[in-house]
């Protein structure tokens, strides 16, 4: 009943407000990938630098669901049975008790439930981990072959959703093997066999990662990604505790709640077990500690990419947790309610952090209505009309709705969207004046990644100036984080 009570907590949060703003910049792409066919999505899905599983799934929902609302149910299934999971891996490594603080931290976590209504694969590479985790810990202790082999699918799975799974996988298996020798043999033979299946199905998956490895190395695609360091590895589990959304206080409460009961779990493993002890620390900082590595060949260090080993850190809290004789109820409480805050803040879209520095959320914006603009835009557009964006965070959005909105020449633009006449991304003036020539009218859509970086964005308040200048405006509409405007082109352009 408990479980049951706890899961209908993380559905609830999870289903909250999770439709208020259309596809942003990640969904659209991953939207427009699949709307390529399957054979396209799999193969394509490389230039987001992302294995395919995702697509083929998101392709294979999409032939029943098309509403936003169904296609987010997807990272949201996946969201909900990983509370299930969790709370398996928790009882197997130490008891019920264990098992339902795991889950319950889990559904109320800022950061799980952020990329649970989110339209992209973290929740899935979540999903593969705790299930990787909890087989893993079923292997070890009972040594059976179905857990051994579901260790090897669900260690498939995660890698063709994520190439940085590639670490946690890593982690797992020398983990494991710590784990088996000198004595255990019997199980050494058993692991063995899992990572000969997982090898007879990896051919491909070294295929796909050569080709994102290149474009990781291209300066426009990776250039916002920080290098990793050990400031920027205290900031996963931070953001762990809390989210990208809690305010100093949180945060800072959480610190100090969380990290003195992650390694409480640890002592409490290690008095029961030394080995599994290994296991538990190696699972969580070996791969973190290999991705600062790789930093320094490729751009890999977004604080996302390590959703994989927050279930071992949430079960690691929860073994301390439930070692409290008397205060196990009132640390719960405790981050029931820090929690609570940060998740208030993200469901009004606030960040208390201005990201400036790409400490704190790299890769992460307050959410723009970019769904209403483009629909503003595609409801008023006329043959003859060119739009113009000022920045990506709305140009592939507007993509996406332009490709579903029935009307064809928005439709054809998509083809090739940078060669076209009707729409792109234009940072020049030269670049305006070659999209409006021979036009009746001009759409500019006028935003950033940061919204509040824009009126302090010198180069787009120029553009802006010199459009005024040499077109007539003629109207324009406010949206949150998006402004469109519309003007007239004179005849002699």
């Amino acid at each position: 009943m408990m479980l049951f009570l706890i899961c209908l907590l993380g559905a609830v949060l999870r289903l909250y407000h999770w439709n208020s703003y259309g596809f942003w910049y990640d969904e659209a792409q991953w939207m427009l990938i699949v709307a390529r066919g399957l054979s396209r999505a799999v193969t394509e899905t490389v230039l987001l630098t992302k294995p395919p599983l995702f697509a083929i799934i998101l392709y294979f929902w999409k032939q029943f669901f098309t509403t936003e609302f169904m296609l987010r149910l997807v990272p949201v299934i996946f969201g909900i049975v990983s509370v299930i999971i969790i709370y398996k891996a928790g009882e197997t490594a130490s008891g019920r008790k264990a098992g339902l603080i795991s889950a319950f931290i889990l559904a109320l976590s800022p950061f799980h439930i952020y990329y649970s209504q989110e339209l992209t694969h973290y929740s899935l590479t979540l999903f593969c981990a705790v299930c990787s985790f909890y087989h893993l810990l079923k292997g070890l202790k009972e040594n059976r072959w179905g857990n051994w082999l579901q260790f090897a699918l669900y260690n498939l799975l995660g890698l063709y959703t994520n190439f940085v799974y590639v670490f946690f996988l890593f982690s797992l298996n020398t983990a494991a093997l710590f784990y088996c020798l000198p004595r255990r043999k019997d199980v050494l033979k058993k692991w063995l066999v899992s990572q000969a299946v997982i090898l007879l199905f990896v051919s491909y998956w070294v295929a796909l990662f050569l080709g994102a490895f290149f474009h990781y190395s291209y300066p426009f695609a990776t250039s916002w990604i920080p290098k990793g360091s050990l400031l920027r590895m205290f900031q996963v589990f931070r953001l762990f505790n809390a989210g990208y959304n809690a305010a100093s206080l949180a945060s800072h409460f959480l610190v100090f709640l969380f990290f003195p009961l992650f390694f409480a779990g640890i002592a409490r493993i290690f008095k029961n077990n030394r080995k599994m002890a290994g296991v538990f620390l190696a699972t969580i900082f070996m791969p973190v500690v290999l991705a600062i590595l790789f930093s320094r060949t490729a751009a890999t260090f977004t604080y996302r990419n390590f959703i994989f080993i927050m279930p071992v850190y949430y079960v690691c809290v929860s073994i301390g947790i439930a070692g409290l004789r008397r205060l196990w109820l009132p640390a719960l409480i405790s981050y029931l309610l820090f929690a609570g805050s940060s998740l208030i803040n993200y469901y009004h879209n606030v960040f208390p952090y201005y990201e400036n520095d790409r400490f704190y959320q790299p890769g992460v914006h307050p959410r723009k209505d970019s769904r209403a603009a483009a629909l503003y835009v595609i409801g008023n557009f006329k043959k003859g009309d060119a739009v113009a964006h000022v920045c990506t965070s709305t140009l592939v959005p507007y993509m996406y709705y332009a490709s579903v909105s029935g009307i064809d020449e928005l439709r054809e633009a998509n083809k090739d969207v940078f060669a076209n006449g009707l729409t792109l991304v234009a940072w020049q003036k030269d670049k305006i004046a070659r999209l409006a020539k021979n036009k009746k009218r001009l759409w500019l859509v006028f935003s950033a990644w940061h919204t509040e970086l824009l009126d302090d964005a010198p180069g787009k308040q120029k553009l802006k100036a010199w459009v005024d200048r040499n077109f007539t405006p003629i109207g324009s509409r406010a949206f949150a984080g998006v402004r469109v405007f519309l003007y007239e082109i004179p005849l002699h352009n």
